[in-house]
């Protein structure tokens, strides 16, 4: 396969908790021929992509916690970014004919700077759309927004909710923007055997096991998750068990929720997890579980897909785009507790159901990974940059 000669950097502030973009970044360095990751922030390789891209450290970028409280208009934090120049002068000195950027973070704005001094070409990729993402009400931000986006070649977007409000809110021609799910796994990584997958369902006995691995935080609604499961419990309902991979603020509270509740036996909170261990449970498990009351996106539940796990995922995921119901998995709405529990129950019922919803849980996958994503935002590249810049 021959390489594209032009230089593309894709630069996004903060790569610490996010290792499913590892795989994307491997795959699109087989297209360019010089293609670097510019972040402040990094921990390491997954052993899997190890020195499979480039990746240059930039210093200087903060993300501040504004003192206003988001919680009447949604779930994730408030706050802006702060850096210095070191971005601008580290893309003056590589020179490169395009920068694809993530949102509207401070780093973009250099980057409209650097395009502008010196008439290169720029990608800016906005993962999803929700309330207090999108600032909507913010008439600074979105000014703000406006002005920037007058000045970018074209636009990726994984959801048609992030498209609808560029062009809606920001006044963005649809003909500059395009959704493809951009943020997926490597399905590779995630499927293993493919007879484990075909045969996993098909002697099924005992407890359904959910599985989720998520930060313990308000906004993942496990809270609603523990009042569901109370609820199935109350029904008559014990033979499922949910195991919860991960940590967070809200750990300690929920488990003793959990226990006060009676639940033991049914939830599990199992703490951190690292990546392996995380794939090892979810290929363990019988559906994947993603109660979230707020997501831009959400990578875990491809994850399970690939893995060919049925998802059960909340309605305010962006990925939940992805979920055709009782297909390769269901939407739901999380703080419907009634609703929430119907879904469950109609889990644990249907038991042989699950086999072929597996099957097209990892079809979904054949068509949206990695390897996919890659070649997407190469041929987006292609379109705006025709010619060598």
């Amino acid at each position: 396969m021959r390489k594209q000669s032009i230089k593309a950097v894709f630069i996004i502030p903060v790569l610490i908790n996010a290792p499913y973009w590892q795989p994307v970044f491997k795959h699109l360095a087989s297209y360019i021929q010089d293609f670097r990751v510019f972040t402040s922030m990094w921990k390491d390789y997954l052993p899997e992509y190890k020195d499979s891209f480039k990746v240059n450290i930039i210093p200087g970028f903060k993300y501040k916690h504004s003192a206003s409280s988001a919680k009447s208009k949604g779930f994730y934090s408030p706050g802006f970014g702060l850096a210095n120049l070191n971005i601008l002068l580290k893309l003056i000195k590589s020179k490169p004919g395009i920068i694809i950027t993530s949102a509207y973070n401070i780093w973009t704005l250099q980057a409209v700077l650097y395009k502008l001094l010196f008439r290169k070409k720029m990608i800016l990729f906005y993962e999803g759309s929700s309330l207090s993402f999108d600032y909507r009400e913010s008439r600074l931000r979105t000014l703000y927004r406006k002005v920037l986006s007058k000045f970018v070649d074209h636009f990726l977007t994984n959801t048609n909710s992030a498209k609808a409000y560029l062009v809606k809110f920001l006044n963005i021609k649809e003909e500059r923007i395009s959704r493809f799910p951009i943020q997926t796994p490597d399905n590779v990584l995630f499927t293993g055997d493919q007879n484990l997958i075909k045969n996993s369902n098909d002697n099924r006995g005992g407890n359904i096991k959910f599985f989720m691995a998520s930060q313990i935080i308000e906004r993942k609604g496990i809270d609603n998750l523990i009042e569901a499961a109370c609820q199935l419990k109350r029904l008559g309902y014990d033979d499922f068990v949910i195991e919860i991979a991960g940590k967070g603020e809200k750990f300690e509270e929920y488990s003793r929720k959990t226990l006060k509740l009676r639940l033991e036996n049914q939830i599990k909170f199992l703490g951190f997890q690292n990546y392996n261990e995380m794939i090892k449970n979810l290929k363990a498990s019988d559906v994947y579980l993603f109660p979230t009351l707020e997501d831009t996106w959400g990578v875990a539940p491809l994850e399970a897909l690939a893995a060919g796990k049925p998802v059960l995922i909340s309605k305010y995921a962006g990925s939940s785009e992805l979920v055709e119901n009782y297909s390769n998995g269901i939407v739901f709405d999380p703080v419907n507790i009634e609703d929430f529990t119907e879904k469950l129950i109609w889990v644990i019922e249907h038991p042989m159901e699950l086999k072929k919803m597996s099957e097209n849980a990892y079809e979904t996958i054949r068509i949206y990974n990695a390897s996919s994503s890659a070649r997407y935002i190469n041929e987006t590249i292609q379109r705006v940059c025709p010619t060598k810049i």
